[in-house]
């Protein structure tokens, strides 16, 4: 209905996207991601959501990649931090996703997705809340199950 509405809206594309990986329907998700992509704000959001499908299929070198050229141009990106330590999870670079991890905090140490990597990875660091998960990015089964091995 949203797109209905709003056909050329990224910002609302993108929202449909989080709707639809929320409820698990994974295509629909990265179709609605790959037509959000483009420059700006709305652009980062659909590109990240991409590399989160990503984790989501195994595919941790294409997420790490996506998110790195994200990184780049702004090195202080939450989600694309925590995206980028599940993809390091998910190839057994357990050094670089605390790197990520603690990178992530630096930006705020609130942070639910950050503070649950940084629990899952048992980085000592300053004590943290846990706190809700209102925006919180539950890790892939995929990454749940790496580290439990």
């Amino acid at each position: 209905m949203i797109l209905k509405l709003l056909p050329d809206d990224r910002i609302a594309k993108n929202a449909m996207g989080r709707a639809n990986y929320q409820l698990l329907d994974y295509s629909s998700a990265r179709s609605v991601y790959e037509e959000a992509l483009g420059e700006g704000d709305a652009g980062i959001e659909a590109q990240v959501g991409l590399a989160l499908l990503d984790v989501r299929e195994g595919k941790f070198q294409n997420a790490l990649l996506q998110m790195d050229k994200i990184l780049q141009q702004q090195p202080t990106h939450q989600k694309a931090l925590n995206v980028s330590a599940m993809a390091a999870i998910g190839l057994d670079r357990h050094d670089q996703a605390k790197s990520f991890v603690q990178r992530s905090l630096a930006v705020d140490d609130r942070d639910p997705t950050a503070v649950d990597l940084q629990q899952t990875l048992s980085i000592d660091t300053a004590p943290t809340l846990k706190l809700p998960a209102n925006d919180k990015i539950a890790l892939p089964e995929v990454i749940q199950k790496k580290l439990e091995q």
